[in-house]
């Protein structure tokens, strides 16, 4: 589908206008004001926010190649930082920067839930956007991504305590968005068809978390009126983590005699978090305020991905 439009005299030009509708910052962007224009009748599609992210991790997992797990030696390093960046790095951040605000019992479930969530599925695309090491950076995000599977529902569990959220119902959160999702993403991979699972991977997962972001968005704007200050709160805990992380991971790593793409990796990796995993997660466990927290930081790292190419400058590193 294209949209043509004549400058000047010259010769008309042509947009693709399908590529601009499918682009992601257009998609997250419209979202955002569709859910908010909408509101609370935006809850009766909230249903539809587990088998969409089921979906999307199985095809992200179907084009995963497990193979790099065998070079024990090559994949050490990065299955080791994608469990340190992802569980300890970032969790605690946002637990020790969540700890200087008065939060309700509901949002601080909803902010442990999102600080605990796994990798963001954005990045892979961002680490070969930047001329990172997408070896360093897949293996990395899928060691976090199994280790998911016991530490999410441990550091949930105790951060929040068994009345908020309780072990049993996280694990069969994972059991739904990760271990079904991870069986069939191998099974579709060994009957052929991971490349069609790369082919069709960004048109979805943009698409997916777009109809995702207006339910969570929509169930949420009244707290944009009712509760004005946990928003805030929630931004600039977010702001100094993301954003705190990725500009000290950068001044950290400048003078290590590491490689250019390998640091890109390592920023990418400590700062991308599957925030709409958390706000689903949220919203299905403990509610729209329990949504809440992975609502904020999805903005928030909505907005770090429209910037990252001027933060993290590879010629910077």
């Amino acid at each position: 589908m294209y949209l043509s439009w004549k400058k000047g005299g010259s010769t008309g030009r042509k947009i693709n206008l399908l590529k601009i509708l499918l682009n992601r910052n257009f998609i997250f962007s419209a979202s955002v004001i569709i859910g908010l224009a909408a509101g609370d009748v935006m809850g009766k599609l909230s249903f539809l926010n587990m088998p969409i992210l089921m979906i999307i991790m199985t095809i992200s997992l179907t084009e995963t190649d497990f193979s790099a797990f065998r070079d024990i030696k090559k994949s050490a390093s990065p299955v080791a930082a994608g469990i340190v960046f992802n569980y300890i790095l970032t969790f605690f951040a946002v637990i020790a920067v969540g700890k200087l605000f008065p939060l309700g019992e509901s949002v601080w479930a909803g902010l442990v839930l999102a600080a605990a969530t796994p990798p963001g599925l954005a990045i892979v695309p961002f680490t070969a956007l930047l001329g990172g090491n997408l070896f360093y950076a897949s293996t990395a995000t899928l060691s976090a991504f199994l280790a998911t599977l016991f530490l999410m529902p441990w550091l949930t569990a105790s951060f929040t305590g068994s009345k908020a959220v309780s072990f049993l119902s996280i694990l069969n959160l994972m059991i739904l968005l990760v271990i079904i999702p991870l069986i069939l993403g191998v099974i579709f991979r060994r009957i052929g068809f991971a490349d069609i699972a790369k082919k069709i991977h960004g048109p979805a997962v943009n698409l997916g978390f777009g109809i995702i972001f207006i339910v969570i968005f929509g169930v949420n704007r009244i707290f944009l009126v009712t509760e004005p200050g946990y928003i805030i709160k929630l931004l600039i805990i977010f702001t100094i983590v993301v954003f705190g992380i990725a500009y000290g991971m950068k001044y950290a790593l400048k003078n290590k005699n590491i490689s250019r793409e390998d640091k890109i990796s390592i920023i990418i990796v400590s700062t991308i978090k599957n925030s709409v995993f958390g706000a689903t997660a949220g919203l299905s466990l403990l509610g729209p305020e329990g949504a809440l927290p992975g609502t904020v930081m999805s903005f928030v790292i909505l907005v770090y991905l429209i910037f990252i190419d001027k933060i993290i400058r590879p010629e910077t590193l």
